[in-house]
């Protein structure tokens, strides 16, 4: 399955790299939580925490160290099950693994059906090989929908990313070209 490549106007200024996610969709307007509220979505309450506990750790004993490792391994865990299991679960498309581009900037992706440009969705998705349980889910836009062999050509631009989720997803895509570039060196 191959994406049309976008031109060279159309790119944004981040590195891109294609893997594998388990994604899903909902229409922004369908959310029943008001957006950045800590108390109804696990994810954000999740990064929040992740980022207090990473000041934290710098300053902690090695014992103190561990325990925040074992503590946000235990939180992950937890996060990755409820962000499965609640907050209007039914109103999100079903959960597919599909080939993903992704950037600091935004995700793209071979969709079955067509959806407006300028429609504003929420995104939630989780790399294949990434060691947490923990989705991003990120309010996006619909940049691009255009035919394709199999279905439409998705890219949708992530909008107002909190810091924790950019950092997060920044460290991931380091992690990820890290790996590629260690398995074209061997």
């Amino acid at each position: 399955m191959s994406v049309a490549r976008p031109k060279p106007a159309e790119r944004r200024n981040h590195y891109r790299l294609s893997t594998n996610a388990k994604l899903r969709l909902r229409e922004a307007s369908l959310t029943d939580e008001p957006a950045g509220s800590l108390a109804n979505d696990p994810v954000e309450a999740f990064e929040a925490l992740s980022s207090a506990a990473a000041r934290f750790r710098k300053e902690a004993s090695p014992a103190g160290r561990v325990f925040v490792d074992k503590l946000m391994a235990t939180l992950d865990a937890l996060v990755g099950q409820a962000s499965q299991t609640g907050g209007g679960a039914s109103e999100w498309c079903p959960a597919l693994v599909l080939e993903v581009n992704l950037s600091a900037g935004g995700v793209g992706f071979l969709w079955s059906q067509r959806i407006p440009e300028g429609t504003h969705l929420e995104v939630e998705f989780t790399i294949e090989c990434d060691q947490t349980a923990v989705p991003f889910r990120l309010d996006s836009r619909v940049a691009r929908c255009r035919p394709a062999a199999e279905g439409f050509d998705l890219g949708l631009e992530f909008v107002e990313m909190a810091a924790p989720s950019q950092q997060r997803l920044v460290r991931l895509l380091f992690d990820l070209q890290r790996q590629h570039l260690r398995r074209r060196a061997d």
